[in-house]
């Protein structure tokens, strides 16, 4: 396993303003029935807007992966990804003028998933440990947020926390991007906050990352 640190590129798409009035679901339907959608509503996005095409065939041949390995026993977590994936293409295919914004970031998110699930099997939880450090040592007492950021990021999501505070601290998640800071009280009420990072989950068995702390 390898630290990743973040200063690595940032690959967080930032949703059309359109979209963030909107309520994401909170409770997942079955796995077969959001790929089953999620094929459909990519495929009539690229037929009304050829530009889209690319996006739309990197949704196929990743759902075309998982549609033979993924069960209805997935993890709540995972199978409600694949929910949010399914209302925001639908909401593309409603709202033209963010559908290639929304079908990019869709797309990216299940490719993740897709490549994740080749290399280490179907609808895994991964686990992600982060260290927030200051110079070369661990800094401790640091609350880790989180936020899954393709396609969430543009609905405005409730930031998440790790279970414990650092460092390190650790939690398992679906294979996707993530949108990571630590925050740790000051003094006089000051709260202090390391920058954002863009944390790309799967591939590896596991990730550990480093967040630089102030």
């Amino acid at each position: 396993m390898k630290f990743r640190s973040c200063a690595a590129a940032s690959l967080l798409i930032v949703l059309p303003l359109a979209a963030r009035s909107q309520s994401l679901p909170t409770k997942p339907q079955s796995v077969a029935n959001s790929i089953n959608q999620i094929d459909w509503y990519a495929r009539l996005l690229a037929t009304h807007h050829p530009v889209l095409q690319p996006d739309a065939n990197a949704i196929l041949r990743a759902t075309g992966w998982l549609e033979k390995r993924l069960s209805s026993h997935e993890a709540p977590e995972y199978t409600l990804q694949l929910t949010v994936d399914n209302f925001l293409l639908k909401y593309a295919v409603d709202h033209p003028a963010d559908a290639a914004a929304l079908i990019h970031s869709v797309a990216q998110d299940l490719v993740i998933k897709d490549q994740d699930c080749e290399r280490n099997g179907h609808g895994r939880l991964v686990p992600v440990e982060v260290h927030t450090v200051k110079g070369d040592a661990d800094s401790g007492g640091w609350q880790v947020y989180y936020e899954w950021v393709p396609p969430v990021q543009g609905f405005s999501p409730t930031p998440m926390t790790f279970p414990s505070l650092s460092s390190p601290t650790s939690i398992s998640l679906p294979p996707g991007l993530y949108r990571m800071h630590a925050e740790k009280p000051g003094a006089q009420g000051v709260t202090l906050k390391s920058e954002t990072a863009n944390v790309p989950v799967g591939g590896n068995q596991s990730i550990l990352w480093k967040i630089p702390v102030p």
